[in-house]
């Protein structure tokens, strides 16, 4: 007996892979050709994969940050950097390579579930070398579910720099004294990014041959 996967869907792949944090203690250097970027994944819902992906522009190098995970094999749900305030979600502080980027994608990846929004958008940034720079909060709220399975979604996107800031000094010491530019708009609040959600469900169908 095997399993096919019906709606057989590759959305989360074809995302790029997830980008990990830095190690506790990083430094920037200027002369490394890479650069900081820092911001923040929070959500009101379910533990699942919340994520956001971007371009490297002119090419098409892409990855995602990401919050929590898809699949849960044993029921270990790890702190994030803002349970102290109550808050689910987790600080974003990876290093890229220096360049222009677009964030245009946002997905929930839960169980059989894939959540995804349902028009364009574009969120630039710029990577400096040696430099912090700040992509903002993308905020999930759950909008439904099948038990603990999200389905449903919205993102908003707004500045927490302030916020954000001092998560990134309490967690990463060696970046306490470091500016940070931000590419996000004073004040800003764009709430459903990427409009309404659509979801698709995979469901396994045992065949037997």
């Amino acid at each position: 007996m095997s399993r096919v996967s019906v709606l057989v869907f590759c959305v989360l792949l074809l995302c790029g892979c997830v980008t990990t944090n830095v190690s506790k203690n990083y430094s920037l250097k200027e002369n490394s050709g890479t650069g900081l970027v820092v911001g923040s994944i929070t959500y009101d819902g379910s533990y699942s994969g919340y994520a956001v992906s971007y371009r490297r522009a002119p090419s098409e190098a892409s990855g995602r940050f990401q919050s929590g995970q898809s699949n849960v094999v044993i029921p270990y749900f790890p702190a994030g950097e803002f349970e102290t305030m109550g808050i689910n979600g987790n600080l974003i502080a990876a290093e890229l390579p220096a360049g222009d980027y677009v964030i245009d994608a946002w997905s929930v990846g839960s169980g059989a579930a894939f959540v995804r929004p349902t028009r364009p958008f574009s969120i630039l940034f710029s990577v400096i070398p040696g430099k912090a720079t700040y992509i903002g909060n993308f905020h999930f709220t759950q909008l439904s579910r099948m038990g603990l399975t999200v389905t449903g979604a919205k993102v908003d996107f707004s500045d927490k720099r302030e916020r954000d800031s001092d998560v990134l000094k309490k967690h990463y010491p060696n970046l306490s004294t470091v500016s940070i530019v931000s590419a996000v708009e004073p004040g800003l609040h764009v709430t459903e990014l990427g409009g309404l959600h659509h979801t698709t469900i995979s469901i396994d169908v045992p065949i037997t041959y």
